[in-house]
């Protein structure tokens, strides 16, 4: 399915570039890549979620820009 096909059928929707919300989704990213980091030894999975976590944000930060 492309995007074209997507968006006629309301899965999608074009959004305009949003600089803020790209720079705070990859704030985000970062302080989860920093906890992550910090848990690592006491905890695998869990930082494991925060990291996915982060990179679910990094991922938002590209749809916004």
């Amino acid at each position: 399915m492309n995007l074209y096909r997507l968006e006629r059928d309301g899965y999608i929707k074009q959004l305009p570039i949003n600089t803020k919300k790209a720079k705070d989704s990859l704030h985000i990213a970062k302080r989860d890549i920093i906890t992550a980091t910090k848990i690592l030894e006491q905890d695998y999975d869990w930082a494991f979620s925060i990291a996915y976590n982060a990179i679910l944000q990094c991922l938002r930060a590209l749809m916004f820009s």
